[in-house]
């Protein structure tokens, strides 16, 4: 502070002349900082445009692996469908033995060895009996044994199509499985299992371009699935953490441009790596001498600025000398109504005018501000004024609760107390943070309200951790989600409708859930109540949604868990901000707000 202070009063004790050549070449810098950072944006575009067409190029060769990858999904129906394969996994079934299961196990295997030529993509086929038998083509009938979790994977599709990764050998494997049901059997009993593998790299080299030095790495689940080279296998930990769209990032090889694409079908990540230096050498070298030509304009403007400077400043320079000798009782060259000296009536001239002139505006000047004052002091009145009107509220809302006292009006008087501490809640604006506890009553106090509306069949049950009270939390967060519940479960259910509300901590963070046994919503409507489209009637899931993620990060917000017929949970998370003496989650609210 001493030192800018320092600077301030030697920048004030420098001449004009000295004055404006810092001026100037301090402009000098920013214009020469500006077209740097034009240089950097031309580049920036340039990479931009870079990864247009790159991830054009990469969004069609994935759109064509994907569709690819969906016509093995149909293959593999088309076989489980197959009358004569179901036909001889049947007969195996019921007479594993015999000459008509023989000759329809050999007719099996044939019809295999037909539908993998077929079929370009696949490594091999292998179809499973229920007597454990093998029928595999290609691969010279090596297959990779299926793990129990995958097994049951596969079960539990019920004859869905399953995509399996095998990260676990020497090479990544994608394997396509189905469970074969007998289609002509009311219970749709199992009969086999079919498995193929996928060729990733004959299909990735058929439809992406890798020429050039491009590589491309394909990922599923945070795995890579397949790479064009063992190197950019190995920087997939690297790519994954620090690519979001597109990057350039220095390997052993130089610095290569990196494009990442995400896809809709079964989670695929796709990146590819352009060498960026051998792209770009040239522009490098005319980035180079267009900042080299830079740096010598800029010595070259100085040298003129300084020049300027003195035969600008050098007038007045005279005219201070004139003014010193008014100090000493001689008279201006200019008189004090304006009229020029000799020099005529330039910038110089007109400082005499703008003198004056300058009085009088300060003079209005002063004026404004004191009528400005008054008009502060105005709304500074009106802005206590106005809080007489909650102040009144709250005083009748005692005067009712006294009346009702007397009257033995117990309910009424629940509900008064609450209404009136609810009113103050809303009513305090200076701390739109508050501790967990402080909002739980306040959901305690819309309870009460509501209780006296619909009696014994609104239930309500919280139950929070020890050590969570402390916990701060926007006001007003779980108060709507009560309301929510009862408007959209307790007023369409016939009986007693029961709200749960549970407190507990995961890591570092809190989770609150609020969850009823009212009749639930579908998935598309949880979809329109978290992004606010349509009419859902959902009081502002949307808002506190947007409240936590603003101000705590993506990491927290609001999740919603419903089914039709059973009911809607919502569940939200905080951050939890330990306590080393009491071991449990404070915040900002708990120390004051």
């Amino acid at each position: 502070m001493n030192t800018l202070r320092r600077l301030r009063v030697h920048y004030r004790h420098l001449k004009i002349r000295n004055k404006m050549v810092l001026a100037f070449s301090s402009l000098l810098v920013v214009y020469t900082l500006i077209g740097v950072a034009l240089v950097e944006a031309v580049t920036w575009f340039g990479n931009a445009k870079l990864y247009t067409e790159a991830s054009g190029e990469l969004n069609v060769g994935s759109s064509i692996i994907n569709s690819e990858l969906r016509s093995v999904e149909d293959f593999s129906f088309q076989i489980l469908a197959d009358d004569s394969v179901q036909a001889a996994l049947v007969q195996i079934a019921d007479h594993p033995d015999g000459f008509d299961t023989l000759v329809r196990r050999d007719a099996l295997f044939k019809q295999l060895i037909t539908l993998l030529q077929d079929n370009q993509y696949l490594g091999y086929i292998d179809l499973q009996s229920n007597d454990g038998t093998h029928f595999t083509v290609g691969n010279d009938g090596l297959v990779l044994e299926l793990k129990p979790q995958e097994l049951a994977q596969i079960r539990d599709a019920q004859g869905g199509h399953v995509w399996l990764l095998r990260t676990d050998g020497p090479d990544v494997a994608l394997l396509s499985a189905r469970e074969i049901r007998d289609k002509n059997s009311l219970s749709l009993r199992p009969i086999g299992l079919l498995t193929m593998k996928v060729e990733l790299d004959r299909l990735v080299r058929m439809y992406i371009d890798l020429s050039d030095g491009k590589d491309v790495l394909i990922s599923k689940a945070g795995q890579p699935v397949f790479a064009s080279s063992s190197e950019v296998l190995a920087m997939y930990p690297d790519l994954s953490e620090r690519v979001k769209t597109w990057s350039i990032l220095d390997t052993p090889r130089g610095r290569v441009f990196v494009t990442r694409l995400r896809t809709g079908y079964q989670g695929f990540e796709y990146y590819t790596l352009i060498p960026y230096d051998v792209m770009f050498s040239g522009l490098w070298k005319v980035k180079a001498a267009c900042i080299a030509a830079d740096m010598l304009l800029c010595l070259l403007s100085l040298w003129l600025i300084r020049n300027l400077a003195a035969r600008l400043t050098r007038p007045l320079e005279e005219l201070t000398t004139q003014m010193k000798l008014v100090q000493a009782g001689d008279w201006p060259l200019a008189s004090p109504d304006g009229e020029a000296g000799p020099r005529g009536r330039d910038e110089i001239g007109q400082l005499y005018v703008n003198f004056h002139r300058m009085l009088k505006r300060i003079d209005q000047l002063v004026e404004e501000n004191y009528v400005q004052k008054l008009l502060v002091k105005e709304a500074e009145f009106q802005a206590l004024q106005a809080q007489i009107n909650p102040h009144f509220l709250y005083n009748t809302l005692n005067s009712i609760n006294w009346l009702a006292k007397i009257n033995r009006q117990h309910t009424i008087s629940r509900m008064v107390e609450a209404l009136g501490a609810m009113f103050r809640s809303l009513m305090d604006r200076e701390r739109p943070v508050i501790a967990l506890r402080e909002e739980l009553a306040l959901v305690e106090h819309y309870l009460t309200i509501q209780t006296v509306r619909f009696g014994s069949r609104l239930q309500c049950d919280i139950r929070v951790e020890d050590g969570l009270m402390d916990t701060e939390i926007p006001k007003l967060t779980l108060q709507p989600l009560v309301e929510n519940a009862i408007k959209h479960g307790l007023e369409q259910v016939v009986g007693t409708f029961h709200i749960r509300i549970r407190g507990r901590r995961e890591d570092d963070a809190v989770v609150i859930t609020v969850a009823d046994d009212g009749p639930g919503m579908d998935g598309e409507a949880v979809q329109r109540a978290l992004s606010g489209e349509g009419r859902t009637g959902k009081i502002g899931l949307r808002n506190i949604h947007h409240r936590l993620q603003s101000r705590y990060g993506e990491a927290y917000g609001l999740t919603v868990r419903a089914q039709p017929g059973e009911g809607t949970a919502i569940t939200l998370r905080l951050p939890c901000r330990r306590n080393d003496e009491t071991g449990g989650c404070t915040g900002e609210a708990s120390r004051g707000g």
